[in-house]
């Protein structure tokens, strides 16, 4: 009986210790089906294919990408997602950013160098804004190069709540 009792309350308590697990996933955008329907964009922007792994391009310095989607009625909203760059220059920065009121301000999510623009892939697993309960929360990628050879590559963006 000792024993039922003792594995009765390490369930429990593992279930109370792993938040999120039934989190509703609201947005799922790996852009592995080659689109990108659905991102409001600006300058040149298009889907990129790299070894097999699509992922969404920038290239050159007016070129974003903004996607915008509601968390109302969710809490614990958490947004995760991906950038690398390529052939960036002193000065010159790979953007991704996160606005909680529909652009108004934005946070900083990760911002990538010189230096950093190997094509390597950086990744923000919890970026640090207030998401939940938001009409309008939006997530851009933004080019911050000088000249139209510069490239930014986004990906993996995922958003959840409970």
């Amino acid at each position: 009986m000792k024993i039922i009792r003792h594995l009765t309350l390490a369930a429990l308590l593992s279930a109370c210790a792993t938040p999120g697990l039934n989190a509703t996933t609201l947005l799922d955008e790996d852009f592995q089906d080659g689109n990108i329907s659905g991102w409001n964009t600006t300058g040149t922007v298009y889907t990129n294919a790299y070894y097999g792994n699509y992922s969404i391009g920038l290239r050159g310095s007016s070129a974003s990408a903004t996607f915008t989607l509601s968390t109302s009625g969710y809490v614990n909203v958490n947004i995760s997602l991906d950038i690398s760059a390529h052939s960036l220059e002193y000065g010159e920065t790979c953007v991704a950013e996160v606005s909680n009121n529909g652009g108004g301000t934005w946070v900083n999510a990760i911002t990538l160098y010189n230096g950093q623009d190997n094509s390597a892939l950086y990744s923000a697993n919890s970026v640090a804004i207030d998401a939940d309960n938001k009409s309008q929360l939006m997530i851009r990628y933004r080019n911050g190069g000088n000249d139209y050879y510069d490239y930014c590559y986004g990906g993996n963006v995922q958003v959840t709540g409970d």
